[in-house]
């Protein structure tokens, strides 16, 4: 687990940092491996991104729980909610809201392939 950050964040201070075009990994418990998608937009405490193919074929429906980590500069954002909608118009979005947001140092040396 990466070293915590020596400040302490809320999930209100996490949304500044956190931008539209974003990548963001998404973890869900019936989803082997984590998949990533792109944020389209934010909105004080929820993310909006774009539904993974993933998503769809294993089921994941609105009240599930995920975990998300978002890559800014030399930090980590770790986000834990639930799936508060799922909406599908010209580009299917699902809607992320934040109950938890942590913030680690990414003392990663080189750069993960």
């Amino acid at each position: 687990m990466p070293e915590k950050s020596p400040y302490f964040i809320n999930k209100e201070r996490a949304f500044r940092d956190i931008k539209r075009g974003q990548i963001i990994t998404l973890q869900h418990k019936e989803v082997f491996e984590p998949v990533l998608s792109v944020i389209q937009s934010t909105k004080k405490t929820t993310i909006f991104f774009k539904v993974p193919d993933d998503f769809l074929k294993n089921n994941v429906i609105i009240g599930d729980e995920i975990q998300c980590q978002v890559f800014i500069e030399n930090y980590e954002y770790v986000l834990k909610g639930i799936i508060k909608n799922i909406k599908f118009e010209k580009i299917p979005l699902m809607e992320f809201m934040v109950e938890n947001a942590d913030k680690y140092i990414n003392q990663r040396k080189s750069k993960r392939y």
